[in-house]
Parts: structure tokens; sequence; C-alpha cells
């Protein structure tokens, strides 16, 4: 079953037999980055690093001007994909990683579009587990972060 999610409306809840390799699921819309969410974000990990808290300092960087933390970043994307409702049967987050390919500049809307690598069973009748590809992209289009993820995800009671 391949599914591209375009729309506003919620997919059915989907179970792991429902993924398929090149499944790809995009979000229906974007997120743009904050001040509030910088600085919530700085709150919440005690990351007040200059380049996301300080203008002054930020402002004589290669980039400018302040930048969203790298995993706030990661998490916004895979926070996009709760719209597409791809981990409503999520059992567990199993493994995570990101590559981070080009800053994200408050005021910067990012979009998730999400791609189902590889399908594998397990020895557990009741689960299976799925890995997904999530490339986030900027207002230009361009690529900002590349995030795998290996879930667990919940199978049909047969």
């Amino acid at each position: 079953m391949s599914v591209e999610t375009t729309k506003t409306e919620k997919l059915p809840a989907l179970f792991w037999e429902d993924f398929e390799d090149g499944d790809v699921f995009t979000a229906p819309w974007g997120r743009t980055i904050t001040d509030a969410h910088v600085l919530a974000f700085s709150g919440v990990t005690a990351d007040f690093q200059h380049l996301h808290v300080d203008e002054t300092y930020a402002a004589k960087s290669e980039f400018g001007t302040r930048i969203a933390h790298g995993p706030l970043t990661a998490v916004t994307g895979l926070g996009l994909q709760v719209y597409t409702q791809v981990w409503r049967n999520a059992m567990a987050f199993l493994e995570e990683r990101h590559q981070y390919r080009a800053p994200v500049k408050i005021g910067d809307t990012v979009y998730s579009s999400m791609t189902v690598t590889e399908v594998r069973e397990t020895k557990k009748p009741d689960r299976g587990i799925v890995f997904f590809r999530n490339d986030l992209t900027n207002q230009d289009g361009e690529l900002v972060c590349v995030s795998e993820y290996r879930m667990m995800i919940r199978r049909r009671e047969s």
C-alpha cells in the first residue's frame, strides 16, 4: 500500500501489515520555527548555546543570525508526521539517527516527507519493525535534516 498524504484528512490507523518499502508519508503542512520554539527548547534542555539565544553573538557567526537547535529541527519533523497517523500503532521508538544538512533559522518553515525503507517481522506475532527515512526541507526546498527511525509497530489481531 503506497500512501502519499497531501491533504489535511487523517489516514486510518496503520498497522505493521499496512507498510511497504517505498511508502511515502508527506505531512499535510509545515511548521514555522519561531523564537518561542527555540527559547522553549533551550529551557527544556538547558542548552543555551550562544548560536541559539544570543543574536549579537550569532550575527557574527557564519550563519549571520540565530539558528534552531539540531535536535529541535529533527523532532519537529517527527512531530509533523503525527498528522499522517503513521505513529498511531507504534509500540516503541527503537532507534533514531540524524544528519543535519543546513541550518534552520528563526522564521524558516520546515516540511516533512517520510519514506518507509524496510519492513521486518519479529519473533513476536503481535508486532513488527518498520524503518523510516524522514527528509525535512525548508521553505526553499533545501534539505535541512535527514532522520532515520526504527519503530516497533503493532500488528493486527488475528
